[in-house]
């Protein structure tokens, strides 16, 4: 008996004296890949390593797209799979997002960019990922289809301005006959109207938003506008074009 106690005694001696293993932390997630084409407002699905033992601890609600290393906040997934480690993302610029969209699209050097992407806590740091610096995946800056679409209309718009600018008077000073000379005002009013739209163009097609005509803009053709109605006052106040007051009489 005196045996069997001093075994006990011992086992637990041992139990309590021997170094106990730390618990083994949960694998840390991975972006395994990415499906769908990284462009706005186009839906993308991201793969997740690991998202359900993470989500175990943590809102995945609160994961956003990391781009170059930069948050998009505002950007909350729309799906969520955790049994698959699927996140479904509609990318969109907001007013939380927009400073890094403007980072992101600002100054393009191409239709598309290699950027690294990830996911993330919007107040944290991205998860590590497949595609990193060695790994990066293409940003669509301008959609080709749309690019080449837009492009095909502003040539055709411009072809037909210049003929029409050349065989009638649309730019030109009014006449009894024929055409009468270039009108300052009116070039001037059609030069500012080509250069909004062409910005207005370009901008709706890098960002999809079709809210970006300035003020100011409006201001500049506005006042092309004034400049040629002042100089078509001012000709309908003197003399025909082509009439000239008989000369005087000799003495």
């Amino acid at each position: 008996m005196l045996r069997i106690v001093a075994l006990l005694l011992a086992a637990l001696l041992g139990s309590l004296l021997s170094p106990r293993l730390p618990a083994a932390e949960p694998e840390a997630p991975r972006v395994l890949g990415l499906h769908g084409h990284l462009e706005l407002d186009y839906s993308i699905t991201v793969r997740v390593q690991g998202l359900a033992v993470w989500a175990a601890r943590n809102d995945a609600r609160r994961l956003v797209p990391f781009i170059d290393g930069r948050a998009l906040p505002g950007t909350f997934p729309e799906s969520i799979d955790l049994g698959n480690g699927l996140l479904v993302y509609h990318p969109r610029i907001n007013n939380d997002s927009r400073s890094v969209w403007t980072d992101l699209l600002g100054a393009p050097e191409g239709m598309q960019r290699a950027v690294t992407f990830s996911v993330g806590p919007v107040d944290g740091s991205p998860f590590a990922s497949v595609h990193d610096e060695r790994g990066r995946v293409q940003l669509t800056v301008v959609s080709p289809i749309y690019g080449g679409i837009a492009l095909a209309v502003v040539v055709v718009t411009l072809l037909v301005f210049v003929r029409l600018a050349r065989t009638t008077s649309i730019i030109r000073k009014p006449v009894p006959y024929g055409l009468g000379p270039y009108d300052l005002g009116r070039f001037q009013m059609a030069v500012w109207f080509f250069l909004i739209y062409l910005s207005y163009t370009a901008i709706w097609l890098v960002t999809d938003d079709t809210d970006t005509i300035h003020p100011s803009l409006l201001a500049l053709l506005g006042i092309s506008a004034g400049t040629a109605l002042s100089e078509a006052v001012i000709d309908a106040g003197g003399p025909a074009p082509g009439t000239f007051p008989p000369p005087a009489d000799a003495p």
